[in-house]
């Protein structure tokens, strides 16, 4: 996948201090996510560092559409607060998050991936977590390219934007703040993907997810199942 690094484990030889993709490893599961979202948000409480899951998947989004390759070492400090665990902790943690890297990743570099955000099935919270770690992975790794698709593609990149502008600290917030943040967020970020393609060299024979193909997690399913999406082919 031209761009960014191949999906698969970490080689420590090579690629600075956390290496480089190899062979490919096992995803992790939704249970396997929802544990390191757990872990990293008793880390953020207690140390005010580190990054949710939320916002590590939008930011390796950013990594996948930005058009050069990316080493961890120069996001994983930031991303896990090494200096305040145990090393035993820290070792335990980058594994699952490189994991998690490789996941987004290999992702986006299939088209018939049904991987999705975890936003889609924990908290519309979260949706201003992956928006703000999108915009962020794009503003450090493509701010030039960035800044001129917003101007180009405003209402492309305007859930990006919108969702990651909201305040979570506002009393005011309530479910109605997100009613579209869960159905367009995704399928922005991917559309941002797909236009990016030729700068990474990369032509895309697909379709962009489009909002109606990502319902919401309270949402009925499409397939007709009379289930809610996340309680049917929204689990994963």
């Amino acid at each position: 996948m031209p761009g960014v690094v191949v999906p698969g484990v970490i080689d420590a030889g090579r690629g600075g201090k956390f290496g480089v993709m190899s062979s490919p490893t096992s995803p992790l599961t939704l249970e396997d996510r929802i544990q390191l979202a757990d872990r990293m948000d008793q880390i953020i409480e207690s140390s005010d560092r580190g990054w949710t899951v939320p916002l590590m998947e939008g930011y390796f989004m950013a990594l996948a559409t930005a058009p050069d390759a990316v080493i961890p070492d120069e996001w994983m400090e930031e991303a896990i607060p090494a200096d305040v665990l145990e090393p035993d902790v820290t070792e335990a943690l980058t594994k699952d998050v490189l994991r998690l890297y490789s996941d987004v990743l290999a992702a986006f570099a299939d088209p018939t991936s049904e991987w999705l955000p975890l936003y889609a099935y924990t908290d519309e919270f979260d949706t201003v977590h992956t928006a703000l770690g999108f915009a962020h992975g794009m503003e450090a790794h493509a701010g030039e390219l960035w800044d001129a698709y917003c101007t180009d593609r405003p209402k492309i990149v305007k859930p990006i934007l919108k969702t990651a502008s909201i305040d979570l600290s506002d009393e005011g917030i309530n479910k109605r703040t997100f009613a579209n943040a869960e159905k367009e967020l995704f399928a922005s970020i991917y559309q941002v993907y797909v236009d990016l393609a030729p700068v990474r060299g990369q032509t895309i024979v697909t379709a962009p997810i489009t909002a109606e193909a990502t319902p919401g997690r309270n949402e009925p399913c499409p397939c007709g199942s009379g289930k809610k999406y996340k309680n049917c082919h929204g689990r994963g």
